[in-house]
């Protein structure tokens, strides 16, 4: 059990155990392979042609602004012309992937023996579920005070919670299991994500996880998927008040772009209580100077001794300080 307000802000990285592309690949699979894959449009798409010549148009645009470049910044960049161009190309490319590789996501046993080494969805749930212990002890599972705030527009998190959940209580009514990643261990998706899962939206629109054929449902999904401008006003103050409420705070598999960083209002979003928070987060692939930089701009909300950044995986920095 969590009980210690904790926020665990999610990047790319934490998603790729599961199958998922980190930024850097998304990009590559986007620049290398999307103007390859007509299949992203219906077939009786009577535009499909000039989607196509539009596709290509942008693709060639976003390899060429840099290999540091990511899809969101790109767009974020662009003219407001150019954005009606080829905004809805880039969550087409953004959709197509994501879906792609939640058709080939797995978990627990299933996942390949190298991946399963960095699964913390597993331990972390276990952690939550602890203390409940009957069939029916289930509505201990909101004494977590647990939020999430993802940069992923993939719903494996949300979907593996129900999955096993559901499965250890077959019993718990059906209202409490809506109100899982909304009013209990709440999951913020800063840009939006695929699609609400049947559980999550029973009287609207919604998608099985993993669907078949997944191509055709692309053009429904683009609707759910918001780039930075994009961005409501009432969402990023709902994540703002969750981070400056937190005690302790998680960067999992986050790149702390700067764009990122800003829309979520780090660090100063981040109350002044004595520098009484305590930060940790992971940084595979960042310098010494950049992890420096980083500790530095977090030293005015907590001591020192309270900010980790450190070349771990999600599971051994979860393991480190939390597990």
């Amino acid at each position: 059990m969590i009980t210690d307000k904790t926020v665990f802000i999610l990047g790319a990285g934490a998603s790729n155990p599961y199958g998922y592309p980190t930024g850097n690949e998304l990009r590559e699979k986007i620049c290398k392979e999307f103007t390859k894959k007509g299949s992203y449009f219906k077939p009786n798409d009577i535009y499909k042609q000039n989607l196509l010549r539009i596709a290509k148009q942008f693709t060639d645009r976003f390899h060429k602004a840099g290999a540091q470049t990511s899809i969101d910044l790109f767009l974020k960049r662009l003219t407001p012309d150019e954005q009606n161009k080829f905004t809805n190309i880039g969550k087409t490319a953004i959709s197509f992937f994501i879906l792609e590789a939640e058709c080939a996501s797995k978990f627990d046993e299933y996942m390949e023996e190298e991946k399963r080494k960095h699964d913390w969805y597993a331990p972390l749930l276990n952690k939550m579920m602890q203390k409940l212990t009957t069939h029916d002890s289930y509505e201990k599972l909101g004494d977590n005070a647990i939020t999430f705030i993802t940069f992923n527009y993939d719903r494996s998190l949300e979907y593996y919670i129900h999955k096993c959940f559901t499965n250890n209580f077959p019993d718990a009514p059906k209202e409490y299991i809506k109100k899982i990643g909304d009013e209990i261990i709440k999951i913020h998706h800063v840009y939006g994500k695929i699609a609400d899962l049947p559980w999550q939206n029973p009287g609207g629109y919604f998608q099985q996880y993993g669907p078949n054929n997944f191509a055709v449902y692309v053009e429904d999904t683009i609707r759910n998927i918001k780039t930075i401008y994009e961005m409501t006003e009432d969402i990023k103050e709902d994540i703002k008040k969750s981070i400056a409420e937190a005690k302790q705070i998680f960067f999992l598999g986050f790149g702390y772009a700067e764009e990122n960083l800003e829309a979520i209002g780090m660090p100063d979003v981040l109350k002044d209580d004595s520098r009484a928070k305590r930060i940790y987060g992971t940084a595979k692939g960042l310098s010494q100077n950049r992890m420096r930089e980083l500790k530095t701009r977090f030293s005015p909300y907590a001591r020192e001794e309270n900010i980790k950044i450190e070349d771990r995986d999600c599971l051994s920095l979860l393991n480190q300080y939390l597990l």
